[in-house]
C-alpha cells in the first residue's frame, strides 16, 4: 500500500483517506488483503485504536470485509455513500452537542442491550481489546476521543448491528468535531472517570447484565455532558 500525501482532521480520518486513496488509484483492488493492524500502524505512524476505528468505519461503509482469523479485505461490491454525504443527510441542520448526547444514549442503550444478549466470543474479545486500548489513554489522553469511539463501535458491532454502528459513528464524529476544544479545558480526572465507567460498561456486557451496563453508559455520558455544559460553544 502506498503512503500518499493527504490532509486529515484526525489519525483515524487519515487512515480512512489513505485506504480510500489507494482503492481509487488502483493500488488496492477487490480481494486484496490489507496489512495487519500492527503493520498499518507502523506504516502510517498511528496507534492501533485509530487503525481499528478506521477499518471498522470502512467495513460499515462497504469498502472492507473483516474476516475473523483471516484478515481485512477490499470488497468488490459498490460501497455505501461517502461518509460526508451520510453525515450531511443525518445532520443537515447542526444539532446541539447536548441533543446529540441524548441521541447517543437512546441508540447506545439499545446496542448495549443487544450486545449483552447475543455477542459472540469473537466480538467480546474485540470489545475487550478496544477497552485495553482505551485504558492505555490514561497515559496518553490525547488519544482518548479516538479510542472512545472505537470502543463504542465495538459495542455496536458486538450487537451484530453494523447499520446501527454506522449511525452511532456519525453521531460521535459530529460531537467529536467540536468536543476536543471542550476537553482541552477539562481535566485528566474527567477522562479517567470516563475510562472507569467504560470499563464497567464492558464488564456488564460480558456478564450479560444489560441493565447495569446501560446505567454505566448514562454515567459515562454524564461526564461529557458536564464538560459541555461548562464549556460555552
Amino acid at each position: 500500500m502506498k503512503i500518499l500525501q493527504i490532509e486529515a482532521t484526525s489519525a483515524s480520518d487519515g487512515v480512512v483517506k489513505q485506504i480510500l486513496a489507494n482503492i481509487e488509484c488502483g493500488e488496492l483492488r477487490p480481494g486484496d488483503r490489507l496489512p495487519t493492524q500492527e503493520q498499518l500502524g507502523e506504516m502510517l505512524g498511528v496507534g492501533r485504536s485509530s487503525i481499528r476505528e478506521a477499518t471498522n468505519a470502512l467495513a460499515i461503509m462497504g469498502y472492507l470485509e473483516i474476516i475473523q482469523g483471516r484478515g481485512t479485505f477490499i470488497k468488490s461490491m459498490t460501497p455505501a455513500k461517502d461518509e460526508s454525504e451520510v453525515a450531511a443527510h443525518l445532520f443537515g441542520v447542526a444539532p446541539s452537542l447536548l441533543n446529540l448526547l441524548e441521541m447517543r444514549e437512546l441508540l447506545e442503550c439499545y446496542a448495549i442491550e443487544k450486545a449483552a444478549d447475543r455477542a459472540s466470543e469473537e466480538r467480546l474479545e474485540e470489545l475487550k481489546q478496544a477497552m485495553d486500548d482505551l485504558e492505555a489513554c490514561r497515559e496518553k489522553v490525547s488519544d482518548f476521543l479516538s479510542a472512545d469511539l472505537a470502543l463504542h463501535l465495538a459495542i455496536a458491532m458486538a450487537a451484530e448491528m453494523p447499520e446501527l454502528a454506522e449511525i452511532i459513528r456519525h453521531i460521535h464524529v459530529a460531537v467529536n468535531n467540536r468536543l476536543p476544544v471542550a476537553f482541552t479545558t477539562s481535566t485528566e480526572q474527567n477522562i479517567h472517570k470516563a475510562i472507569d465507567t467504560a470499563q464497567k460498561i464492558c464488564l456488564y456486557i460480558v456478564m450479560g447484565e444489560a441493565g447495569q451496563a446501560k446505567r454505566c453508559l448514562r454515567n459515562h455520558l454524564a461526564i461529557s455532558r458536564a464538560v459541555i455544559e461548562n464549556f460555552k460553544e
